[in-house]
């Protein structure tokens, strides 16, 4: 028996984060509803790798929009890291990691605290560095 995927064209207009990861999960559920058959090659392995860090980017830029958006004020959370930490199954240091790569790119902008106002773990870990980036 041979399934054949619907992919759906991308959206026209932006998604909710909440929208976007249901999306994500509708596609799963129907993938690994089925029986995966015939030979598997090594561009199969390869895509689903690519699909893998695709995902990946996409939780990137959804925790930088949670840095910036300083969504873990309310709950009382210090910062992103730890609100990432207990709502993931990671530790402290991994979901500091996390953030620190997903608000990397507002250093490299040319704003080395952040869009999100030097909270968080991208400010402890530059703190020690002048406006500019460059150490005092």
């Amino acid at each position: 028996m041979t399934t054949h995927l619907a992919t759906a064209p991308p959206p026209a207009a932006p998604v909710t984060a909440a929208a976007a990861v249901a999306r994500v999960h509708a596609v799963l559920d129907e993938v690994t509803a089925v029986e995966v058959v015939g030979p598997v090659t090594g561009g199969d392995v390869a895509s689903l790798d690519r699909a893998i860090s695709r995902m990946q980017s996409m939780k990137l830029h959804m925790v930088a929009a949670a840095d910036r958006e300083r969504v873990a004020e309310p709950s009382g959370m210090s910062g992103t890291a730890p609100g990432l930490a207990a709502h993931t199954r990671t530790g402290g240091a991994e979901a500091a990691g996390t953030v620190g790569l997903a608000v990397a790119p507002d250093a490299a902008a040319g704003n080395p605290r952040g869009s999100h106002g030097g909270r968080g773990v991208h400010r402890a870990r530059h703190d020690h560095l002048g406006h500019d980036g460059a150490a005092p």
